[in-house]
């Protein structure tokens, strides 16, 4: 010890490492390019000083070794053992210790370094995006570009990004593609990424360094294939390490490679061995000590209880002497083994259950087995008492002795032990034939058989008891059945057949099965049939079950209509004077109720039958299909449904609501939360798939306060425009709104509409006023003044088409000078073809009506016409 200690202080004097730094070491500060061995400070090896690579994991390391290129340390695992681990690290990364091994903790100027040493561009930002972009420019980090929505228009947009990215444009929005392999920068330890990493993609946005592992690096050689170690300085292969890249360099490799033997005080020998007293000066011929191939080089077997002068009496109350065992040591101490040597016994109660005719010792659980555990054939006597025998208890008359069976202790005791050891003798249950004759037994006529009269005598009324027991054990057939088990019974005439059951027609020839009869036992069905339930007769036509007669029972087996009705059916309610078909049905002629009053559930489909949709009915012109409405039969006819059916109105696909005065004279910042069209007092049908854009557009930049707000149904969310421009509402499929409501902003009072104009059309072109607040006063009773409120649903003036000019002969294509579309209560001017002239001046649009209907253009005076 001595000669290692002094070698051990001039290596430190040589490589000038004080205890000082030492403890920078462990402190992660500037640090010796050194393995330092089994936690002694001031071993080392000589080489130029590095910095450690930064992080927490100093906090969960000990030893670190680090060349610039590989760490290595031992790591705290998660059940607190200590275990080596490498890593390799690039220029400033920064590492954690995760469940026990090195992790990323960051990157820095790193990855920027192997981006372009691998020359990954980074001066663009890759993807797709760019198709669909314009003015893009790029500074550090910040991409400002504009890009193209689904619906054609450009939004600004400005983001961050990093430069392995790869970026696509979903309707106005940037988002992540998958990253390219390239974006690990490193791969975890022992693996290195493939040559062509940049056109190798990761499965997410953001690369992860384990399960995209396989997809990105390729593995690195181990360190066991390095052939040139100097031996001559212990140095061998490391087993657990890794060479640089995909192949490993004899020369460049051994740095990091080749590293000293381990020591054997490092080896966990195996059972029966522990370490030699200088196991610490013992090297293995490998980086590691293996417990099967280095147990000799390293371990000593341990010495044998059994050569200590000791015995059970020198053990503790509870435990024994374990020969068996092995002392602490190569050498058994006779001081310090004996606790050792001394283990725990099995106690009695514990390890050993006494075996039939034997009992537990009281107190057996301070009795003890003198082994780890109990063994029945040694310790019975010691756990256990003989039971006593249940022969010495006289039974008496009735009761059997019962062999082979004990007493609850080592003495009987009559009152305890005597339903133990002796069971009633032999039942007449017993008995195979459990029959009785079809007779009576007579008094004897001289016929006896030992004492017993066995003529028999013509008779009913005779059931077998098999409680009652014979009168030797085994019972005799041919006595104890005839005398003993037959008993007489009651007749069936005895027993009321309860509600829901008659007497049987053969009721006079039957008897009971045990004795007095019992309603409660088969009994009931020896002498009673099962009534027939009202519920098993048809009530027929007009008639319905009577509720009340649930416990009601025909007098017979079955129900008759002609006998029965009254007692179980009551008159069933008519459909059409007591039940109302509900929405969608029609009733049927001549029906009735399934009850004693119709329930609007159970008797739909009886009472009424589905109704043909309005949609079956062409509207005329300027009407349109009334809302979830149904013919009043189950076909339509038009002279009787048309009016039902239809209403005044006009089905658009386009509305445009223009603000022309806000509450604020004077001001043009308009706002507004919430829109919503009704037909019919209901949202209008994929509403909810409505599109809302504006055009001209003045919004605000951010792209918070856009049209779409609209159609959200969320107070919190608004639209807003600082040149009052008019927003534009796209329903999927052309629909008439007979009303509409706004919901007001979430803030500024002042910005809110008092006079607009709704507008409608179906193509987008030809445009028509659905209504209109013209006069100030008007606006500001309609708009609440408290904010995310709405307005009350507001109605529409149903405008017009003009008349259908397939029907008017000599009429112009549009029908009307003013358009195809006349807004209510305004007029139209008929238009005919050059030569003839119409024989009306004017055509009013009255809420959805023409006034006239239509018109004639008659031919003018000397054009020819017929």
């Amino acid at each position: 010890m001595f000669r290692r200690c002094l070698v051990l202080a001039i290596i430190a004097l040589k490589c000038r490492v004080t205890l000082e730094q030492y403890f920078d070491i462990s402190r992660g500060q500037s640090v010796p390019r050194e393995k330092v061995y089994k936690e002694v400070p001031g071993i080392a090896q000589p080489g130029a000083e590095v910095v450690l690579p930064g992080g927490a994991w100093t906090n969960d390391a000990q030893d670190a070794f680090f060349d610039g290129s590989r760490l290595c340390a031992r790591l705290r695992q998660p059940d607190a053992s200590w275990r080596k681990q490498c890593t390799h690290v690039i220029a400033d990364q920064t590492l954690k210790v995760v469940d026990g091994n090195f992790e990323l903790d960051g990157a820095g100027e790193a990855l920027f370094q192997e981006y372009t040493r691998i020359s990954y561009p980074t001066d663009t930002v890759p993807g797709s995006w760019a198709e669909s972009a314009r003015n893009s420019r790029l500074s550090g980090s910040v991409l400002e570009t504009e890009l193209q929505k689904e619906d054609g228009t450009w939004v600004q947009t400005v983001t961050s990004v990093l430069f392995w990215h790869f970026l696509e444009n979903i309707d106005g929005t940037l988002y992540i593609e998958r990253a390219p392999c390239a974006s690990l920068g490193v791969c975890v330890y022992s693996y290195v990424l493939k040559l062509d990493a940049k056109d190798i993609f990761c499965t997410k946005a953001v690369c992860d360094p384990l399960g995209d592992r396989d997809t990105c690096c390729d593995r690195v050689e181990p360190c066991t294939l390095i052939t040139t170690c100097d031996r001559t300085q212990s140095l061998v292969p490391d087993l657990n390490g890794w060479c640089r890249d995909r192949y490993c360099d004899q020369i460049l490799d051994q740095d990091i490679c080749c590293v000293p033997a381990a020591f054997c005080d490092g080896l966990q020998c195996v059972t029966g061995y522990v370490q030699k007293p200088n196991a610490y000066d013992i090297q293995c011929p490998n980086s590691v000590c293996f417990p099967d191939g280095d147990r000799d080089l390293c371990c000593e077997q341990q010495g044998s209880c059994s050569l200590l002068p000791y015995t059970h009496e020198d053990c503790d109350v509870g435990e024994y002497f374990n020969s068996a065992d092995l002392c602490a040591q190569r050498v058994c101490n006779n001081v310090t083994d004996l606790e050792k040597c001394c283990q725990r016994a099995m106690p009695c109660d514990i390890g050993l259950n006494c075996s039939h005719g034997f009992l537990a010792k009281p107190g057996n659980e301070n009795i003890y087995c003198l082994a780890a555990e109990c063994d029945i054939d040694v310790h019975l006597m010691v756990c256990c008492d003989a039971a006593a025998p249940c022969s010495d208890i006289t039974c008496g008359h009735g009761y059997y002795q019962l062999s082979d069976t004990y007493c609850s202790g080592t003495s009987c005791n009559l009152t305890l032990d005597f339903d133990h050891c002796c069971p009633v003798s032999e039942g007449c249950a017993s008995l195979a034939d459990n029959s009785c004759p079809y007779g009576v037994l007579s008094r004897c006529d001289g016929q006896v058989l030992e004492g017993k009269c066995i003529k028999l005598q013509p008779a009913i009324g005779y059931w077998f008891d098999f409680d009652e027991r014979c009168t030797r054990d085994p019972c005799e057939d041919s006595v104890d059945r005839l005398h003993v088990c037959c008993k007489q019974a009651d007749p069936c005439t005895s027993l009321t057949c309860p509600n829901g059951y008659i007497y049987k027609s053969n009721i006079g020839a039957l008897t009971c099965q045990f004795g007095e009869c019992n309603v409660t036992t088969n009994d009931l069905f020896r002498c009673c049939d099962t009534a027939a339930h009202c519920d098993t007769l048809s009530c027929g036509h007009g008639f319905t079950p009577d509720p009340l007669a649930f416990d009601t029972y025909c007098p017979a087996t079955t129900c008759d209509i002609n006998r029965d009705r009254d007692l179980c059916c009551e008159p069933a309610p008519l459909c059409a004077t007591a039940y109302a078909c509900p929405h969608g049905f029609t009733a049927w002629p001549d029906t009735y109720c399934d009850g004693i009053t119709c329930d609007v559930d159970r008797d739909r489909d009886r009472c009424c039958r589905p109704a043909m949709p309005c949609s079956a009915l062409t509207c005329p012109l300027n009407y349109v299909l009334r809302y979830d409405t149904y013919c009043q039969g189950t076909t339509c006819i038009e002279s009787r449904d048309l009016f039902w059916c239809c209403e005044r109105g006009m089905a658009l696909s386009y509305y445009r609501f223009l603000p022309l005065e806000l509450r604020q004279s004077g001001s043009t910042v308009v706002q507004m939360s919430d829109f919503f069209l009704y037909n019919q007092q209901v949202l209008v049908d994929g509403y909810d798939s409505a599109v809302f854009y504006c055009d001209p557009c003045d919004t605000p930049v951010n792209l918070r306060e856009e049209p779409y707000n609209l159609g959200d149904n969320n107070g919190e969310t608004k639209w807003l425009d600082y040149s009052s421009n008019a927003f534009f509402v796209r329903l999927p499929v052309a629909q008439p709104a007979f009303s509409y409501s706004f919901v007001t902003g979430n803030d500024e009072p002042q910005r809110d509409p008092v006079r607009w104009q709704l507008w409608g059309s179906p193509n987008n072109i030809d445009w028509v006023i659905l209504h209109e607040v013209k006069d100030r006063t008007t606006g500001l009773s309609i708009v609440p003044l408290d904010r995310k409120t709405t307005t009350g649903q507001i109605q529409v003036d149903v405008p017009c088409y003009s008349p259908t000019g397939s029907y008017i002969d000599n009429s112009a294509n549009i029908t009307c000078q003013e358009g195809d579309l006349i807004q209510h209560g305004s007029n139209c001017t008929p238009a005919c073809l050059p030569g003839f002239t119409a024989d009306v001046d004017q055509i009013t649009c009255l809420d959805g009506e023409l006034s006239p209907i239509t018109f004639a253009c008659d031919a003018d005076a000397g054009n020819g016409t017929v």
